[in-house]
């Protein structure tokens, strides 16, 4: 009966986390994960005879082959699910476990290039937290990613990359990533297989932003800084763990973090690959600090759960709605800084700078409207709407000039210029419709029912 509980159980581990194919090996054993990309050879005879009472200690994994075969595929999986993309791997992943030594060791990661491309090598403990072995096999599959069509020099993947992925792969998976090897039987000896759940209460990212609450978050030249000690490096990973997630928030986010890699072996520079990789968002550095900064305001001091009340909102929607303009009265004059309304950029300024300006604007709409009142959450939209239809059609900063209307037989109608009036027009006028409603919220108290003016 003992028997057919064990094939009962390995059937499971089947069906329920994929396959691996397993050998053994004079003192250990090896196996080949279900896509291939990894390989797991380990010396451990499969006890803790180096350290026994490793065996009753829940916080850790004790690693096997054939499980950790299936753990690195969970791992994948879950990168890929968050990123959005499909599986592509070039690079194989060698996974070499060795007996157990002390719980600090060093989790060794080798990249090696050959004719055919990149091959890694991971060096691990038999016996290892689950967190630094989803840490490690995440970052190993980072570089291999974005390793792909590199030549001579392997990637160097930013620190906010490396620790803040991890954390939310934990977070958003709905099944344990790390599969553990259990012992039951007298002596430490394995006795059967179980997939074991860590009890997780809090997630990571929902940690890092009650941490985050009580500290402001790094700022991006921070997060391009090693933390100095362990107080520093938890705010660290919580910045780093919250940025990306909120670069995931964006519209094909997962898409655009996953095609900045491919762009890192090529500068040593992240900002490079991630501006060409999110030039749909970012036009320029600065568009980046300014959207994270609008972030990073609302998670300092606030639990997810809450929002900015109906005032600060429409104080945040004012703040996005002014440009800032230098303006000097007289040639001798020194100039002053003075707010005007985007009424005033799109009347005059060249497309270009419009564009850049208005892709801007958007970002922060967009990332306001996810904070925001409720009630004021359909104002903020109608207001991102308009200005996505004016850049759409006068082109975008990096577009030719619209086309001008035809016909039904296909003749010249209007000109571009006619066009682009009839457009100005129709936008000037709904930003003042909108303008009056901002208006109206402005006039409310406080506790008026949520009830558009």
């Amino acid at each position: 009966m003992k028997q057919h509980s064990v094939i009962v159980l390995l059937l499971m581990l089947t069906v329920v986390c994929g396959r691996a194919q397993s050998t053994r090996v004079a003192g250990g054993a090896s196996a080949i994960s279900h896509s291939g990309q990894f390989a797991v050879y380990s010396a451990s005879p499969g006890e803790f005879a180096a350290a026994p009472e490793l065996a009753t200690n829940s916080t850790l994994a004790h690693l096997e082959a054939t499980l950790l075969a299936v753990s690195c595929e969970r791992i994948k999986q879950a990168l890929l699910n968050t990123l959005n993309v499909p599986d592509q791997w070039r690079g194989k992943i060698s996974i070499s476990l060795h007996p157990f030594e002390s719980a600090d060791e060093n989790v060794v990661v080798t990249s090696q290039r050959y004719s055919d491309g990149w091959n890694y090598r991971v060096d691990l403990p038999d016996v290892i937290e689950p967190t630094r072995l989803v840490r490690a096999l995440t970052q190993v599959l980072l570089l291999e990613m974005a390793n792909r069509n590199a030549r001579d020099e392997s990637a160097t993947l930013p620190l906010w990359l490396a620790e803040g992925m991890p954390p939310l792969l934990i977070a958003a998976s709905d099944m344990d990533l790390v599969i553990r090897s259990v012992t039951s039987a007298p002596g430490n000896q394995m006795s059967s297989r179980s997939i074991t759940r860590d009890s997780r209460p809090v997630s990571p990212l929902k940690q890092a932003r009650e941490q985050l609450g009580r500290r402001a978050p790094l700022t991006l030249d921070e997060l391009d800084r090693p933390p100095a000690d362990d107080e520093t490096a938890s705010i660290y990973q919580s910045s780093a763990t919250v940025f990306i997630h909120e670069l995931l928030q964006l519209k094909n986010g997962g898409p655009c973090l996953a095609a900045m890699l491919p762009e890192l072996p090529w500068d040593p520079d992240w900002r490079v690959g991630f501006l060409k990789a999110f030039r749909a968002h970012f036009k320029r550095e600065v568009d980046l600090a300014k959207w994270w900064s609008l972030q990073s305001s609302f998670i300092a001091g606030r639990t997810p759960a809450k929002t900015w009340s109906r005032a600060e909102s429409l104080a945040k929607l004012d703040e996005i709605l002014r440009c800032p303009l230098q303006v000097q009265t007289a040639t001798n004059d020194e100039p002053f800084q003075t707010d005007v309304p985007l009424q005033s950029i799109i009347r005059g300024w060249e497309l270009p700078q419009q564009s850049r300006m208005l892709r801007e604007k958007i970002n922060l709409l967009e990332a306001l409207r996810l904070r925001t009142a409720t009630d004021l959450a359909g104002l903020i939209e109608q207001y991102r709407r308009v200005l996505e239809a004016h850049l759409r059609t006068i082109g975008g900063e990096d577009s030719e000039q619209p086309a001008a209307k035809r016909d039904t037989a296909g003749h010249r109608a209007t000109s571009p210029q006619s066009a682009r009036n009839v457009n100005l027009k129709e936008t000037l006028l709904q930003l003042d419709i909108l303008d009056e409603r901002r208006e109206a919220w402005q006039a409310l108290p406080e506790k008026t029912p949520a009830a558009a003016p």
